[in-house]
């Protein structure tokens, strides 16, 4: 940070664009009035956390330099808005409706179902917290997509009432 740099708050909730957005007390309101400033080398700006910017984009056209760097940082103590998003956007919906459900590649069985769903529900939490992929419904499906087969011969259904031994017999005929 240079003597020159400046550092701009943005408060969803409290700011205005008619505020200079210096101070946290004169926050901007939204991240419109961020993209008309010309940044400097240096300069900070600190979104206020718990402010959530719907359909706005933070877009810096200018460059800061290796010891000056333009920082985006955070400010404040809230906590984070829930992140609803991660649940009903993205590829979770269609894999969970569209491509788990196939009946080529899905269990027969009611209990396979919930198996092979749990399954793909583990991996892809797994894959959202511990890969730096952040989907991972596609590759959790062809994971247990491979291991489909296994659950329907572990959860097929006793049938009672046949004879093995007839049966055995027929299919040799």
């Amino acid at each position: 940070m240079t003597s020159l740099s400046a550092t701009y708050y943005v408060s969803q909730r409290t700011g205005s664009d008619e505020n200079d957005g210096r101070t946290c007390s004169t926050a901007f309101a939204s991240l419109s009035a961020v993209n008309r400033r010309h940044l400097q080398p240096g300069d900070r700006v600190l979104l206020e956390r718990g402010s959530v910017f719907y359909g706005q984009y933070l877009h810096v056209t200018d460059s800061g330099t290796k010891e000056a760097p333009i920082v985006i940082g955070a400010y404040g103590t809230a906590d984070a808005p829930p992140r609803i998003d991660n649940v009903l956007g993205g590829g979770l919906f269609l894999g969970a409706f569209f491509m788990a459900t196939d009946y080529v590649t899905s269990p027969v069985t009611k209990k396979g179902q919930l198996i092979f769903g749990i399954g793909c529900g583990l991996i892809t939490v797994f894959i959202r917290y511990f890969g730096s992929y952040p989907e991972g419904v596609c590759y959790s499906i062809l994971v247990m997509n491979c291991c489909t087969w296994i659950i329907d011969k572990y959860t097929k259904p006793t049938r009672f009432g046949v004879d093995k031994k007839a049966a055995k017999e027929a299919a040799k005929k």
